[in-house]
């Protein structure tokens, strides 16, 4: 009976579980930082008290945050430098039911629908031959769910290395639009990243609908007031949408979706929503970033001016419906053909891949005689 042991008791450890269960495998026990106890009869137990234990057997990691597998890895080798830790990548090869078992669950975009071919073309919206190739292995990977078309992650979301968006803002001082700003959680990172590029932000605005998580985002645009004194934050707890009104909102706390009509739960609250190209009227935008849960397409449609006067950086998350992989950047397209556009994927399973749409150099950008 082969033995093992699960970093991480949340859904997908669950789920690993549960597969390696039926293999005949023996799960020793999870690691885990935050929950204590037991998951079924197998239990969980602390970085510390796998450090004192004495049990030797390979160690799967279950984190689908690409960063954050990478310092969990670091710190368990750290604790013990003969583990044998196999990583997320490494863990789906050996175990690939795992991917079936997410899409039988509805997993995000592993959903029915999640695949057309009729959309295999659709890598000839993206400039590089990254993103081109990305994006065959993506619908490869619907098509077959084999792991040999499997995208590995990378770090640095949002500003990736090999794509200095920063770098060729025409401003040095850049309006930032964060729309699904959640805690606050990237506005540190987006700051220190224009301050190391010798830029700055001069407005960073921050819209977020969910109660508890707009709370948090007042707290933290607060306490980099000071850090960043030059940047002017402004939180709005108000929805970006393609009109004015009021929508349904279901929320979870960190997945805030909104809906129209009746495609919401009648119970749910409401909260306003408006246009982008109706709230900035006359000031400049040189980024927008949005992470809206499926959300973003009726966004994109309610900033159609500002994208196709002032040709903004655009950072849309690409992940939260099948069809946003060709419909967003299609739609962008049509709305300004002035971009070149990149796609990347920053964590397991495709979940937090961003399009970059970037300003083709030379091309019209009112900002140039602003």
């Amino acid at each position: 009976m082969k033995k093992m042991i699960i970093y991480g008791a949340g859904i997908f450890g669950s789920d690993l579980l549960k597969i390696a269960e039926a293999r005949g495998c023996k799960v020793l026990f999870f690691i885990d930082k935050y929950k204590k106890g037991k998951l079924g009869n197998t239990p969980i137990l602390s970085p510390d008290d796998f450090r004192r234990s004495e049990t030797q057997a390979p160690v799967y990691m279950s984190l689908i945050d690409r960063n954050e597998e990478l310092k969990v890895i670091g710190f368990l080798k750290a604790l013990k430098d003969r583990s044998e830790i196999k990583n997320f990548t490494e863990m789906l090869l050996e175990f690939p039911e795992l991917i079936c078992t997410k899409k039988k669950n509805g997993f995000f975009w592993l959903s029915n629908g999640s695949f057309d071919s009729a959309r295999f073309s659709c890598e000839n919206y993206f400039s590089d031959a990254k993103s081109q190739g990305v994006v065959k292995k993506w619908m490869k990977f619907r098509e077959t769910l084999g792991v040999k078309h499997y995208v590995e992650p990378e770090g640095s979301q949002y500003v990736p290395k090999d794509l200095n968006w920063i770098k060729k803002l025409q401003r040095s001082s850049a309006t930032f639009l964060d729309v699904g700003a959640y805690t606050g959680d990237s506005c540190d990172f987006f700051m220190g990243k224009f301050r190391s590029s010798k830029k700055n932000i001069s407005h960073y605005f921050a819209f977020e609908v969910e109660p508890g998580n707009f709370v948090h985002l007042g707290s933290t645009l607060r306490k980099l007031s000071t850090k960043y004194p030059k940047t002017r934050s402004v939180a709005l707890p108000l929805g970006i949408w393609s009109c004015h009104g009021l929508v349904q909102i279901n929320s979870s706390g960190s997945a805030t979706q909104v809906f129209s009509g009746a495609a919401g739960d009648m119970s749910s609250p409401r909260i306003p929503v408006a246009k982008l190209d109706d709230l900035f009227l006359s000031m400049p935008v040189d980024v927008i970033k949005m992470d809206i849960e499926g959300s973003e397409k009726e966004a994109l449609k309610g900033a159609e001016r500002i994208i196709k006067e002032q040709s903004p950086v655009l950072l849309i998350s690409l992940y939260h419906k099948p069809e946003d992989l060709w419909e967003i950047p299609d739609m962008i397209r049509k709305i300004n053909p002035n971009y070149d556009m990149h796609i990347r994927v920053h964590a397991h399973l495709f979940i937090e891949t961003v399009l970059y749409c970037v300003p083709k150099q030379g091309g019209l950008n009112v900002k140039q005689s602003a």
